[in-house]
């Protein structure tokens, strides 16, 4: 839940035209989440996988509000 909040964050911050911009940093940030979308196991590594993917939300939301 925490990183849905995040992402949706970042999308809801910027316009469509602000999206074409950061296009490349949310293609990555998208490349990032998909595996716990469609076949994270929520195992063991469930923590490690929230933390990389809450790291990068914050990184693109940094590059965001800087903008």
């Amino acid at each position: 839940m925490l990183i849905v909040r995040d992402y949706n964050t970042i999308v809801h911050t910027i316009s469509d035209k602000e999206k074409l911009l950061f296009k490349e940093h949310l293609d990555l940030l998208d490349r990032t989440i998909e595996p716990g979308i469609k076949r994270f196991n929520w195992g063991a590594a469930a923590d490690a996988f929230v933390y990389t993917c809450r790291r990068e939300c914050q990184e693109v939301f940094k590059k965001v509000k800087k903008f």
